[in-house]
């Protein structure tokens, strides 16, 4: 597989073909959309992490899965190049679920997958305790403990999200380095860490606040969300790193058990980005994971 400069550079002299577009909506923010890959293909929308943006798919859209799938990415609220308002009342689960389904009307999007990275999981939770899953083919859950084990010790994210939200710039940004560094088992080479980190500052230190603050209040119940997932009919893929630094393998493994018919695709020596530090063999099983959907 090329290094991640060499597509840079190869995609800068031809770049993919894809539709961007903005979605507007009376008294919310405006969500940036991208839409690529083949238009006739089988629908996939990716949900990003918390702090970084729909380019954190670059290694999905500028792959081979373009020629087979349409694929949809978002930058969700207080993300990337959409609106970001400085409010935690705006980052609760119902705004959550309406963008979600803004995007997906929008698009036009039938059925898709849905993969949902870390915070994206969430974000589909949300989705699901609004709409339902009718509207939906499948479900990727990439590093997200979307059904919590209350036996285990919270997420150890707690001093980098503190660096984080911090109003001194030096600060905010070596906790967002710390924290790009976290994803990843692995150090990263120099122009893909630049470029996570570059992804990683889009969103300002209030914003980071405001989502913390709004999923906090959001999640305060994790009984109720644990059996959103419980109840889904739709098929599940859990996929995780056996290295992911912010969440450990035990909470992938109570997933399995909890959500009936979940599969769960684990991948050693890999960190909290699964689709980035191993992007052939996710990409070969997220396509095929869509392919054996009905």
């Amino acid at each position: 597989m090329e290094y991640f400069s060499e597509k840079l550079n190869r995609f800068a002299q031809s770049p993919p073909k894809y539709k961007k577009m903005s979605i507007k909506r009376p008294n919310e923010p405006t969500l940036a959309i991208r839409e690529w890959g083949n238009p006739l293909g089988r629908e996939i929308l990716f949900i990003h992490g918390f702090s970084e943006g729909q380019l954190s798919f670059f290694k999905q859209t500028y792959s081979e899965l373009a020629e087979k799938f349409r694929m949809v990415t978002l930058d969700l609220r207080g993300h990337g190049e959409s609106g970001k308002p400085p409010d935690a009342a705006s980052y609760i689960g119902r705004h959550w679920a309406d963008d979600l389904k803004a995007t997906m009307d929008a698009t036009g999007l039938k059925k898709p997958v849905l993969v949902g990275w870390s915070l994206g999981g969430f974000v589909i939770a949300f989705y699901l305790s609004t709409y339902g899953d009718s509207q939906i083919g499948g479900i990727n859950l990439i590093g997200s403990p979307v059904v919590f084990d209350p036996n285990l010790s919270p997420p150890n994210t707690g001093p980098v999200a503190s660096l984080m939200q911090s109003d001194d710039l030096e600060t905010n940004i070596q906790g967002s380095l710390a924290f790009v560094h976290a994803c990843v088992a692995k150090p990263l080479p120099p122009e893909e860490l630049h470029f996570m980190l570059a992804l990683t500052m889009m969103s300002p230190a209030p914003v980071r606040k405001a989502v913390l603050s709004g999923m906090e209040l959001s999640a305060s119940k994790p009984e109720k969300i644990n059996t959103i997932f419980q109840n889904t009919s739709v098929p599940i893929l859990i996929t995780w790193g056996s290295a992911d630094s912010f969440h450990p393998v035990a909470r992938a493994n109570y997933m399995k058990r909890k959500i009936k018919g979940s599969k769960l695709s684990l991948y050693e020596e890999i960190g909290h980005s699964p689709f980035w530090e191993d992007p052939v063999r996710f990409n070969k099983e997220l396509s095929d994971f869509v392919d054996g959907i009905q």
